[in-house]
C-alpha cells in the first residue's frame, strides 16, 4: 500500500512498534495539541478504513491518546470525530 509516497507494507517492520509509547512521549513535546490530535486522528483513519475499529484497535487508540499527553475524554472525542468522518 502506497500513502503519501511511503510503502507502508514494506516498510512496517522498521517501526519499532515494541516500544510505541516511548516513541510517542518523545515526540509529544514538540507537537501542539492540534498536532497531538492529528497523529491520533490520522492512526485512527487507517484503523477505521477497512471494517471500522475493532475493540483492539480501540485499546491501542486509547493508549495512543495517552501517550500523546491527552484526557480519555479528549482522545474519545477525537475518535468520536474520525468515526463519524469528521
Amino acid at each position: 500500500m502506497i500513502i503519501w509516497g511511503f510503502r507502508f507494507d514494506e516498510d512496517l517492520h522498521l517501526l519499532p512498534m515494541h516500544d510505541m509509547d516511548g516513541q510517542l512521549r518523545a515526540v509529544v513535546e514538540f507537537l501542539s495539541e492540534t498536532g497531538r490530535e492529528n497523529v491520533l486522528r490520522g492512526v485512527a483513519t487507517v484503523a477505521v478504513t477497512d471494517s471500522g475499529i475493532s475493540s483492539a484497535e480501540q485499546r491501542i487508540l486509547e493508549q495512543v491518546g495517552a501517550s500523546l499527553g491527552m484526557t480519555s475524554a479528549h482522545g474519545a472525542g477525537v475518535l468520536s470525530a474520525v468515526q463519524q468522518g469528521r
